[in-house]
């Protein structure tokens, strides 16, 4: 009696090899969109979500004269433009 021949995918040492291929793949696209959603930023600090109207945090910048800029001085005086240039210091 002839043995049918099996198919590439059916015999024992090809399945493991997909086997091991599948879950390799999963774990590293796991790995990327862990990474890209956000979870792999390491020290970054993390982006508020910033709505229109919405009053600034305070916050102090130096300046090119070495004082300090502080945001908190200006608050309900009208608008603040800041402007930097990175031919500067």
């Amino acid at each position: 009696m002839k043995r049918k021949k099996r198919a590439w995918w059916q015999k024992p040492k090809n399945i493991r090899r997909l086997a091991m291929g599948t879950i390799s793949s999963l774990i590293v696209a796991g790995g990327v969109l862990y990474f890209l959603l956000g979870g792999g930023g390491g020290d970054e600090p993390q982006r508020a979500i910033l709505r229109p109207f919405t009053p600034a945090e305070a916050f102090s910048l130096p300046t090119t004269s070495g004082s300090d800029f502080n945001s908190s001085e200006y608050f309900g005086k009208g608008n603040v433009l800041l402007y930097f240039n990175e031919g500067m210091g």
